[in-house]
């Protein structure tokens, strides 16, 4: 600055006697002088800020600046600890973005159904947010889509197989088929596999029948009946075991015929006379 104005100075004065301008020197004090970082501090000199800048980022942690001076011009005139911050973070709405996850299995193989999949607002570490924060970005993606719109086939059934126990509880199996692959709905699939003979392994064992209580005008004949176990040949003690199978009678009519009726023998009365003038006749009964 100085040695501007003392070139400035130089040109303003008069011209010598040659008739050429007087060349001075700048004098070293006065530059010395001059400079200001020589100067004194100002006493009154305070901290002057402006307005603070936009925030970094849009969404997130950013920051905002502002600049910070001294009102002398110089940094050392203001005090160092006074000195206003130039910088600060700025916390603006988290950086939302919809997220979809994958679709999930169509409700039907085939007549018409739906998949689903979860769609969630979430930040950049794919952290869930409230739904509101990604309201100001674009549309969320669609959560259902139709799916599985081919018309559906009839399952095939073959007949069922022999039961795999003749009792006490066994399974019976069938061939279940769709003539094209997926075109079959799942959810009307016939079962391929059923319980059968499920009734106790037990049967009724009779014994032979017993004399009869009369050989004529009605009897009654006996026999003993018994809820026995197949597997093991003993009898149950509880006879509803067996009332899978008709219970067979443990008694039946016998001697049915009429009886027939004789008269006990007659016997004869002894031999007596009758006559006259004491003559004894003997007398022959008949019909003895």
């Amino acid at each position: 600055l100085s040695s501007v104005l003392l070139s400035a100075t130089a040109g303003d004065s008069p011209a010598n006697s040659s008739g050429a301008p007087d060349t001075q020197i700048p004098d070293p004090g006065l530059a010395e002088e001059g400079s200001p970082k020589d100067l004194p501090p100002a006493s009154n000199a305070t901290w002057e800020v402006g307005r603070w800048s936009e925030c970094s980022t849009t969404c997130g942690l950013g920051a905002v600046w502002r600049p910070v001076r001294c009102s002398s011009g110089r940094e050392d005139d203001c005090a160092p600890a006074g000195r206003p911050q130039p910088a600060r973070r700025c916390h603006l709405r988290p950086c939302a973005t919809w997220h979809a996850g994958n679709w999930s299995k169509c409700s039907r193989s085939c007549g018409g159904g739906s998949s689903v999949r979860d769609v969630q607002c979430v930040d950049r570490d794919l952290r869930p947010l409230r739904p509101f924060h990604c309201q100001a970005g674009p549309t969320p993606p669609p959560a259902r889509q139709p799916c599985g719109a081919q018309p559906c086939l009839s399952w095939y059934t073959s007949s069922w197989r022999e039961c795999s126990e003749a009792c006490g509880g066994g399974q019976q199996q069938r061939l279940v088929t769709c003539p094209e692959p997926g075109l079959c709905e799942e959810a009307l699939r016939p079962n391929s596999m059923r319980p059968c003979n499920t009734q106790p392994c037990t049967q009724w064992a009779v014994g032979p029948w017993g004399q009869c209580s009369a050989p004529c005008g009605g009897g009654v004949q006996r026999r003993l009946v018994r809820c026995v176990n197949t597997h093991t040949g003993l009898p149950e003690e509880d006879g509803e075991q067996c009332s899978h199978e008709a219970w067979p009678e443990n008694s039946r009519p016998c001697g049915t015929q009429d009886c027939e009726l004789t008269e006990p023998p007659r016997k004869c009365p002894a031999p007596h006379s009758t006559g006259e003038m004491g003559d004894p006749q003997t007398v022959a009964l008949q019909h003895c």
